[in-house]
């Protein structure tokens, strides 16, 4: 007879622009009011010692970086022999997936200490659907400008 126990251990996260960091901490979600409206925000907590202020500054002040956020949750499964108690087999799994997109408004950026483990806490708020076909749509027109001002150039010169 055999039993199964699963021990959730750790998480990673992967920003959009390719930084991927451990932490044995999970982001916090929650909600406040952050340039007159009312946001969704994203706190990440990121161990102290995996990486450093200017790493986690450069994240932080990153739009494109923080615009998608996946976070995998890892977790050890141990199968023990109930007779003898013996480990028959460890296997990590992962336990849960997800990914957060737009929290793109830095908030916070601080260095605190949760479970004894000091951590950089980023925390960012969520910019709404109207704001990010705003941005979307001045993108646009930049890159419109742009090629207008291109062809402009090789017409007259």
């Amino acid at each position: 007879m055999s039993e199964t126990t699963t021990t959730y251990g750790r998480t990673v996260l992967e920003f959009a622009d390719g930084t991927v960091v451990e932490t044995p901490i999970a982001p916090l979600g929650g909600t406040a009011t952050h340039q007159s409206a009312y946001r969704h925000t994203m706190e990440y907590r990121i161990p102290y010692d995996a990486i450093t202020f200017e790493q986690v500054e450069a994240l932080y002040t990153n739009a494109e970086a923080m615009a998608k956020v996946n976070l995998t949750e890892h977790s050890t499964k141990t199968t023990t022999n109930s007779e003898t108690g013996e480990i028959e087999k460890t296997e990590e799994v992962i336990s849960a997936q997800s990914q957060y997109l737009n929290f793109t408004m830095p908030m916070e950026l601080t260095l605190k200490t949760i479970n004894d483990i000091k951590v950089w806490c980023v925390k960012m708020a969520q910019m709404s659907d109207v704001e990010i076909t705003q941005a979307q749509q001045a993108e646009e027109i930049e890159l419109t400008q742009a090629a207008l001002v291109e062809a402009l150039a090789m017409i007259g010169g």
